[in-house]
């Protein structure tokens, strides 16, 4: 469907909406390679939103992005002569230029620079990249390409000030307007809502997000399966599983489609079997009781011990699901403290959230969180 819809245009915004750790980021890359081989210049990097917000950064970081693209799909020759290459390297370069002397300005007055809003030290104006943008891909397409599909991530630095996040789209909308100019946004459930509707002219160039769903278990023990395949250095090789599939099913339920910190947590669970020399494979409850006190050391370097009190306590609650209104009451506190220890909590990869109706936004309880509470327990 991302493949279709994008095809079938020449200009497309699609945003791939899923919680953390679903598979978003492997999931583009899928596309992109799908892309790459149908004729459109793709780059295996990601674009970077920029720290300082601005339309200017992030012009710059959508040409660097378009450039490793073209530098795939045409030789050096060719991409060097068509029209707008060496307006987007000088805009670039120049940019790269001027942040870095800044950079050296304060560390050589011993000044410090602070997080200041819509940061930016480019000499140019928005328009000035839009028009780069617009001639490097007319250029591209010039040359034989079907288009160039940009594939912006890390929208945490989004996420983090909304209100400027939207200005700075709302800055920046002619960019994605441009002609043979793909844009693919891996976002979290509540961007959209939180960034992206804010104001109308940017609400209008982008589409619902299309969400991507967590896969089931059955698919989970297959991809384990391709990888202890993989690993085999004989193909005719019996090979000892090293976790049981009670352990795979309880990691499974524990994280709740975060695929990412599930494997990462059977990973961290079979060091202890790779430090033994019995083959069985690790079992749920050896499992347990490496990985609680683990992570419930990396919980208490980011929250407090009244934070993780209140983390117990909504725990206790039993909620698939949750919203800060929902908690109020059983967790005796005001609104305000909920907001404010649902932001420490959700720092502290403590909760995560799931999905938005309406207005309202909905919360879990991180995997990693619900086993390092049996290490408070404890």
């Amino acid at each position: 469907e991302v493949v279709r819809r994008l095809v079938g245009s020449d200009s497309s915004r699609i945003i791939i909406a899923g919680a953390p750790g679903v598979g978003k980021t492997t999931f583009v890359q899928h596309v992109k390679a799908v892309l790459s081989e149908q004729g459109f210049a793709v780059a295996s990097e990601f674009c970077r939103i920029p720290h300082g917000l601005s339309a200017a950064s992030l012009g710059v970081e959508m040409l660097r992005s378009i450039l490793r693209s073209l530098r795939t799909t045409l030789s050096r020759g060719r991409l060097e002569t068509i029209p707008g290459f060496k307006e987007a390297k000088r805009l670039v370069e120049d940019t790269e230029r001027t942040a870095w002397q800044g950079s050296a300005t304060i560390m050589g007055t011993g000044a410090s620079a602070g997080a200041g809003k819509r940061t930016d030290r480019s000499a140019y104006r928005p328009s000035q990249f839009h028009d780069t943008l617009a001639r490097l891909a007319a250029g591209a397409q010039s040359e034989g390409t079907r288009g160039i599909v940009i594939h912006l991530n890390n929208v945490e630095n989004l996420e983090s000030d909304p209100q400027e996040a939207a200005l700075m789209l709302r800055d920046a909308r002619d960019y994605f307007l441009v002609p043979g100019l793909h844009l693919i946004l891996g976002a979290s459930e509540s961007l959209f809502h939180s960034v992206i509707s804010i104001h109308a002219q940017v609400r209008s160039i982008f589409p619902p997000p299309m969400r991507l769903g967590p896969l089931g278990f059955d698919s989970v023990l297959e991809i384990l399966d391709k990888r202890v395949r993989h690993l085999r250095i004989d193909a005719g090789m019996e090979a000892v599983l090293p976790v049981t599939p009670e352990l795979v099913r309880e990691t499974f339920d524990l994280f709740h489609g975060d695929l990412r910190g599930m494997l990462q947590a059977l990973e961290d669970a079979c060091i202890v079997a790779l430090a033994t020399v019995r083959p069985e494979p690790l079992s749920a409850g050896e499992a347990r009781s490496v990985l609680a006190p683990l992570y419930l050391g990396h919980l208490r370097e980011s929250l407090s011990d009244t934070e993780i009190g209140h983390l117990v306590a909504l725990h206790g609650l039993g909620l698939d699901e949750f919203r800060q209104a929902d908690v109020v009451k059983p967790l005796g506190l005001s609104q305000p403290r909920v907001s404010t220890l649902f932001g420490a909590l959700e720092r502290g990869q403590a909760i995560f959230p799931v999905r938005t109706s309406g207005r309202s936004q909905y919360y879990a309880i991180a995997g990693r969180a619900r086993l390092a509470l049996d290490g408070w327990r404890r």
